[in-house]
């Protein structure tokens, strides 16, 4: 049997872009794929507005904490996704894997619910195509040496 294939997504605190993206992957996750998420300066919990935005679109947050995420550890992951590096000030992390992308999406940190909905929707949409990418085979193990 193969292994699981992972899809980690990352941003600095992973509260809430990434997590959303993790949330969302998994809960229409290809058969063999996971997503994990974490941050290379976590903060110390999971937005409260990305947990009620997902409720509202039916998908769960795993009760967790926001989790450093190490650039050495990603040379495990088959896809990795930064969700800022357009965007943010604060630089880009650095993920090593067979494949990345950025997302740049803005950090929805101190937006209001109706701003907050406006990136979980991106978000949605970018994880739906990733799956349809993922369905067609882009993401064959021979394509990037993953």
């Amino acid at each position: 049997m193969d292994k699981m294939r992972r899809v980690v997504f990352v941003c600095i605190g992973n509260s809430g872009r990434s997590i959303m993206a993790e949330a969302i992957f998994n809960s229409m996750a290809p058969r063999g794929w996971k997503a994990e998420s974490g941050g290379t300066r976590p903060a110390r919990s999971i937005s409260r507005e990305a947990v009620e935005v997902l409720e509202e679109i039916g998908v769960k947050v795993e009760k967790r904490h926001p989790t450093f995420i190490d650039p050495i550890t990603t040379r495990q992951i088959d896809v990795g996704i930064t969700m800022g590096c357009g965007v943010e000030s604060e630089g880009c992390p650095v993920v090593l894997t067979g494949y990345r992308e950025d997302w740049s999406l803005p950090d929805p940190k101190g937006f209001s619910k109706e701003q907050f909905r406006l990136v979980r929707d991106q978000i949605r949409e970018k994880v739906e195509d990733l799956v349809r990418r993922i369905e067609a085979g882009e993401f064959d193990k021979s394509k990037y040496g993953i």
